[in-house]
C-alpha cells in the first residue's frame, strides 16, 4: 500500500521534492492502514451531504479579531460563502482565492501559499 500512496503523492503534487513526496506518501497510506480517529469528527460537525452543522456564516460575525480566509482557486469549498460574510463582519476580515491549487494549496501551489502567509502575518 505504500507504493501505491507514494506513487499517487508523486502524481497528485508534483511540485514536491521527491523526498517530500515520499513522506508524504508514507503518512497517507499509515493514516489509511491504522484505526480511525480524526475523521469520526466529520459526523459531529458536518451533516450529510457535506454541510456544515454550525456554519461558519453564522458564527463569523461575533469575532472580534481579524480574520483572512483562503482558498485555492479549484477548492471544493466556495470562497463565495466567505465574502459574503465580510459586510457582517465587525473586524477586519478578508478572503484571497490562490491560483494554482485546490484544496490543499500549501501542497499545490507552495510558493503562492507562502507568499500570501507571510503577508497576512506581516499586515
Amino acid at each position: 500500500m505504500t507504493w501505491l500512496c507514494k506513487g499517487y503523492a508523486k502524481s497528485r503534487f508534483p511540485s514536491l521534492e521527491s523526498s517530500e513526496a515520499d513522506a508524504l506518501g508514507s503518512y497517507l497510506a499509515e493514516i489509511s492502514m491504522l484505526p480511525g480517529s480524526g475523521e469520526y469528527g466529520m459526523n459531529t460537525i458536518l451533516q450529510f451531504g457535506v454541510w456544515a452543522r454550525k456554519p461558519l456564516k453564522d458564527r463569523l460575525p461575533s469575532l472580534t479579531v481579524p480574520v483572512s480566509m483562503i482558498y485555492g482557486e479549484r477548492d471544493w469549498m466556495d470562497w463565495r460563502f466567505a465574502a459574503e460574510v465580510i459586510p457582517s463582519m465587525k473586524t477586519k476580515a478578508s478572503v484571497e482565492v490562490l491560483h494554482n491549487s485546490g484544496h490543499y494549496l500549501f501542497l499545490d501551489n507552495p510558493s503562492g501559499f507562502n507568499q500570501w502567509l507571510d503577508k497576512e502575518l506581516r499586515d
